[in-house]
């Protein structure tokens, strides 16, 4: 049977190994929100100067804005559900590691606040 100090170890680095993933997800967040941003302006800034060139000119140019603002939207939730499910693994490893903690420490004789 492993130890406390073990066992506490082992739930320790899953758990900041699950910080670091939603941090990282926070960061690629943020990121992909600033790209989304910068497509959507892009393509208006694309659209009013292609403006007087015509409508063989606009609409391509309004699609493949548009296409790449839908690709990035769909990245964007992507990275959110990747964030959830990341949070939830790290709420569950820490009450698990609360839980050994706490039965590791009644049989061992010591209390764990």
């Amino acid at each position: 049977m492993n130890s406390l100090p073990e066992i506490e170890s082992t739930y320790r680095s899953q758990l900041q190994e699950t910080q670091q993933r939603i941090a990282s997800a926070k960061q690629q967040i943020y990121r992909i929100a600033l790209l989304r941003i910068s497509v959507f302006a892009g393509g208006v800034v694309a659209t009013v100067y292609a403006w007087p060139l015509g409508a063989v000119v606009v609409v391509p140019v309004m699609l493949l804005f548009l296409v790449a603002f839908l690709y990035l939207v769909k990245v964007h939730n992507r990275c959110f559900y990747r964030k959830t499910t990341s949070k939830e693994s790290g709420s569950q490893c820490a009450g698990v590691a609360g839980t050994w903690l706490r039965l590791f420490s009644i049989q061992c004789g010591r209390r764990v606040y």
